[in-house]
């Protein structure tokens, strides 16, 4: 946190809470599961079997 407020062009730096924190990871890593489907890397599932397993 101090060596954001040493940047001149972050106005305002507060931390984020530790779910927040979670939640930005998981869509870290769904984003690059993505990649890697796109990539043909990792097979796709069905989404109705991801809808089952909800």
């Amino acid at each position: 946190m101090e060596v954001l407020k040493n940047f001149s062009f972050v106005k305002k730096a507060t931390q984020i809470s530790n779910a927040k924190a979670d939640l930005i990871e998981d869509i870290k890593d769904a984003v690059e599961e993505l990649k890697l489907v796109r990539e043909g890397k990792l097979e796709a599932r069905n989404a109705e079997d991801l809808i089952n397993e909800l």
